[in-house]
């Protein structure tokens, strides 16, 4: 727990959430509430070998660059959406 404490400790803040909505910031704020259970899903997919469906997906969106001429189509930037994940290799 204390691991993937530091690990979402050290992600940016305001960046755009996964699919799922969910913001660094939530995770930074309520990991007390879920650490246990988040931890025992990460332990689980690390010994099968998968990642659960929510964490293998991502959802592509636009996103516009000049708010000011958002009519321009090339103003417009697709972006993907994905529901963070650390990995580390050591």
């Amino acid at each position: 727990m204390e691991e993937c404490a530091a690990e979402i400790s050290s992600m940016e803040n305001n960046k755009t959430p996964g699919s799922d909505g969910l913001p660094k910031e939530f995770y930074s704020n309520f990991f007390h509430m879920f650490a246990r259970g988040f931890v025992e899903m990460l332990n689980q997919s690390f010994e099968a070998g998968i990642l659960p469906p929510s964490l293998r997906y991502g959802l592509i969106t636009l996103a516009c660059k000049d708010v000011d001429n958002e009519q321009l189509l090339t103003n417009w930037r697709p972006i993907s959406l994905l529901n963070h994940h650390h990995h580390r290799h050591y």
